[in-house]
């Protein structure tokens, strides 16, 4: 068996609607699809979004299904400062078209006063927008798509020293 293992919904629907003879199981709330893809025997889960969340399911499917291989599918970008703002650049494992705005939380762990939202608007291919000085230390982002229906989570320092990773 193979498993297909992406973090959110449109990651996996696509697989989904390939699978025939799917047969759907719930555990802990996160649902297991588990059908034929193309005459393979596939199950199909999605993790929620983050390294704990990823590695618990990855686990999970391991020690009840013993698959043959794991797959894992989705979306990660990458985040720099640039003289006056930020630059964010998306790369998806699949085909998929990127929105033309995403939103990005940028939120102090110790003070509600100083949490910014930075629109990041698409242009040739990577997104960008103007964020507002930050005190040196320990930020949480959260980028997302504009209607909410996805987010990845991320701790940074700031000034940002070099390009960060944002992983699902």
């Amino acid at each position: 068996m193979i498993v297909v293992l992406g973090a959110m919904d449109s990651e996996i629907s696509e697989f989904l609607s390939c699978m025939v003879q799917r047969q759907t199981t719930v555990w802990h709330g996160y649902e297991h699809h588990r059908g034929l893809i193309d005459d393979h025997e596939v199950l199909v889960s999605k993790s929620g979004v983050g390294k704990v969340l990823a590695a618990m399911m990855t686990q999970h499917l391991i020690d009840d299904y013993r698959p043959d291989a794991i797959l894992f599918t989705g979306l990660a970008g990458s985040l720099r400062q640039a003289e006056g703002g930020l630059i964010l650049s998306l790369k998806a494992e699949r085909e998929i078209s990127f929105p033309q705005r995403l939103r990005l939380r940028v939120l102090s762990p110790v003070r509600a006063g100083w949490d910014q939202v930075v629109w990041l608007e698409r242009e040739e291919g990577l997104y960008r927008g103007r964020l507002e000085s930050l005190p040196a230390g320990h930020w949480n982002l959260v980028l997302e798509d504009a209607g909410g229906t996805w987010k990845i989570p991320a701790s940074v320092l700031f000034p940002l020293q070099a390009e960060v990773s944002l992983l699902p």
